[in-house]
């Protein structure tokens, strides 16, 4: 995927769950690619919770604690490279149960410098992820083939609708944001 980012010159913003890199035994090669992702010219760092807690159930205190905790190894491979990190996206996308909780919030992120980053495109594709990964795994070639055109053509299908309202609505091109998830 890296390579197809270098190619394409497509500025990315990862959003990591730090507590993921240590969900298996391969800790060393979750550490590895992570740093592999950091160091790329084309990838912007950004936070999105340790455990990706959603900040209505857990709470202002929770939250803060989530989001401290979510950029430990973030910001050290990010100073390696030069990097920092200064974007947020809320799990769940998950600004709380009213605008006390989201203004409390989004005074703890504004000062830590975070950004709250917003998205513009999101295909749901966690909804296929798991099923694409499943015929994969039992080599079932042409079930995944067929399951990841169909994501690819409905995403598509999502960016031009969002194209004809931002276009329709406001008379001009609007640059996109797509959120998409990546298992690694």
């Amino acid at each position: 995927m890296l390579d197809k980012i270098d190619s394409m010159h497509l500025p990315v913003a990862i959003f990591i769950n730090e507590a993921r890199i240590f969900y298996t035994d391969s800790i060393a090669k979750n550490l590895s690619l992570f740093s592999d992702w950091i160091k790329n010219e084309n990838v912007t760092l950004g936070n999105h919770g340790f455990n990706h807690a959603m900040y209505s159930a857990i709470g202002i205190d929770s939250f803060k604690t989530e989001v401290l905790k979510g950029e430990t190894v973030t910001k050290e491979l990010g100073k390696k490279y030069n990097k920092q990190e200064k974007y947020f996206r809320f799990p769940y996308n998950d600004l709380g149960t009213d605008v006390l909780q989201h203004q409390q919030a989004e005074d703890f992120l504004t000062s830590k410098s975070y950004i709250i980053t917003p998205f513009t495109v999101h295909s749901e594709d966690w909804f296929v992820t798991e099923l694409y990964a499943y015929y994969k795994a039992h080599d079932m070639d042409a079930d995944a083939k067929r399951i990841g055109d169909a994501f690819i053509k409905k995403t598509l299908e999502y960016f031009d609708y969002i194209e004809s309202l931002t276009s329709g609505k406001l008379n001009r091109d609007v640059a996109q944001i797509y959120l998409m998830l990546v298992y690694c």
